[in-house]
């Protein structure tokens, strides 16, 4: 399932500001400009987590990034991209159909974000 997280307020980064910010945090990551006219996405990625790789994109106006992965790395790659903003500047976490969601705030931990985000619908 793919996840969206963006900032509430219209933060955005351009895609070089989001390339640095993906290798400084994650040395290993695998980055890839994306060209393609009209597409949805500027850069495609890669990192490797502790239990999957999350694999996702930024999207063209650079304020929302969208990925999947195994939900308690995702959760942490959640945090980690959090963390590089103001404090102050509320995220917002959504998966892809906007059936679950949760803020993220300066309290916000790995664990409410796989309990806001678990599909309890599952069998």
């Amino acid at each position: 399932m793919d996840y969206f997280l963006m900032g509430r307020e219209g933060w955005c980064l351009s895609e070089q500001e989001f390339i640095q910010v993906l290798t400084s945090r994650w040395p290993s990551a695998i980055t890839k400009s994306v060209d393609i006219p009209g597409g949805p996405r500027s850069v495609d990625f890669r990192i490797r987590m502790s239990e999957s790789s999350i694999d996702g994109h930024l999207n063209l106006e650079g304020s929302t990034v969208v990925f999947y992965g195994a939900p308690g790395d995702c959760a942490k790659f959640a945090l980690e991209y959090r963390a590089i903003f103001p404090q102050g500047q509320p995220f917002l976490l959504f998966d892809e159909g906007y059936n679950r969601s949760i803020e993220l705030g300066p309290e916000t931990t790995g664990e409410n974000i796989v309990s806001a985000l678990q599909d309890t619908t599952a069998t």
